[in-house]
């Protein structure tokens, strides 16, 4: 009996960590523009494959440069100051960030 109950506990534990996403997982489904809706009509934050990002908003716009590991995306801005580390994951068209309690969802752009 104790080895059924050792074995449902390893395989729960085993289907947990398959689930979450490798780094690469991540870096993929980055690639492209987000806003606080489909419509990015607040503005847009671009990650292009080539780890640049562009954040377009009708009072500003920045640059700079990305990179996922451990599955926490860190940034760069083109002036040199770093952006704070967050924790990255996707649930379908959703980006979400993770920094503490607080979580922050983007919708990928529809255009």
């Amino acid at each position: 009996m104790f080895r059924i109950v050792a074995a449902a506990v390893l395989l729960a534990g085993s289907a947990s960590l398959a689930l979450a996403a490798t780094d690469e997982e991540l870096r993929s489904q980055i690639v492209g523009s987000w806003g606080q809706d489909a419509s990015c009509g607040t503005g847009r934050l671009t990650f292009n494959a080539d780890g640049t990002f562009t954040l377009a908003r009708p009072d500003r716009s920045q640059g700079g440069t990305w990179s996922i590991a451990g599955g926490m995306l860190s940034g760069t801005a083109s002036d040199g100051s770093p952006r704070p580390d967050v924790g990255l994951s996707f649930e379908a068209d959703t980006m979400i960030f993770k920094f503490g309690k607080q979580e922050d969802r983007f919708a990928r752009c529809a255009s």
